[in-house]
């Protein structure tokens, strides 16, 4: 039995934020732009 990706979602929003800066994004800005609700 295989289970799904739980975070699959979570993991396209990162990339969609991660791409939008053209890279230059690291996990404490990703982390930033979430909690401010980008």
């Amino acid at each position: 039995m295989q289970a799904g990706d739980k975070y699959a979602g979570l993991k396209d929003l990162i990339q969609t934020v991660f791409y939008e800066h053209k890279g230059r994004y690291g996990y404490r800005r990703i982390t930033a732009a979430f909690r401010r609700g980008a």
